[in-house]
């Protein structure tokens, strides 16, 4: 799995996001700005998306769905690109796995 961070385009706004070859999907999670309270729960993420199999299948769709937070570099969409091309293939485990969790293989 990859996991990068970038500065969304609102200030306090942070994009974590990678490839996770598991699930065979590009993922995202979207933090907003850290709000002080007394509690110590955990924040939340405004956007969390390629959290099931084969769920956002290209970087254009991973762009898609952060375009409202944030933007991917050149850089990264070649890093990205890289990533998904040195991912082995869906394993047999992998698939019976998805089968299991209720997702189409």
């Amino acid at each position: 799995m990859s996991r990068y961070s970038i500065a969304g385009k609102e200030p306090g706004y942070q994009i974590d996001l990678g490839y996770d070859n598991p699930l065979q999907t590009f993922f995202a999670q979207v933090w907003g700005p850290v709000e002080e309270s007394d509690d110590e729960e955990e924040p939340e993420p405004v956007v969390w998306v390629g959290t099931t199999p084969q769920e956002i299948k290209s970087i254009a769709d991973l762009e898609t769905a952060i375009a409202a937070y944030g933007t991917l570099t050149p850089a990264l969409r070649v890093q990205l690109y890289e990533d998904l091309v040195a991912a082995p293939g869906s394993s047999q485990l992998q698939r019976a796995m998805w089968q299991w969790m209720g997702s189409e293989v």
